[in-house]
């Protein structure tokens, strides 16, 4: 089995994501970063995306989720994530980094927190 990489970076979108009231009730937007670790021999072959992780549906679980119900950490979005992923395409190994964009910490008005997860099947 090949170690071969398909990539989504930088995907934006926004959610009401976070522990306070205030995170739960002000659109904030994430930052989303996936790496799939998948056998491509195949798909490159016969030139067929049947064979091949899609990443416009890769796309579509993580806007899915981002924008959907409310959870309290990133640590969560982020196994959610990956867990939908894994059950979706046969891929060795998922990894998936989800920032929040300007958290609401007092002292920081610019930048990110992040959290970075890997699974595999």
């Amino acid at each position: 089995m090949n170690d071969d990489i398909v990539g989504l970076e930088g995907l934006s979108f926004y959610g009401y994501h976070g522990v306070t009231s205030e995170e739960k009730e002000s659109k904030q937007e994430f930052l989303v970063d996936i790496e799939l670790t998948v056998d491509q021999n195949k798909a490159a072959k016969y030139d067929d995306i049947t064979y091949a992780a899609d990443y416009s549906l890769v796309y579509q679980i993580v806007k899915k989720i981002i924008e959907g119900p409310s959870k309290n950490l990133l640590e969560t979005l982020a196994e959610t994530i990956a867990s939908e992923i894994l059950m979706v395409f046969s891929v060795q190994v998922v990894l998936v980094r989800v920032a929040k964009v300007k958290p609401p910490i007092n002292t920081m008005n610019q930048g990110s927190a992040y959290v970075e997860i890997m699974r595999s099947n």
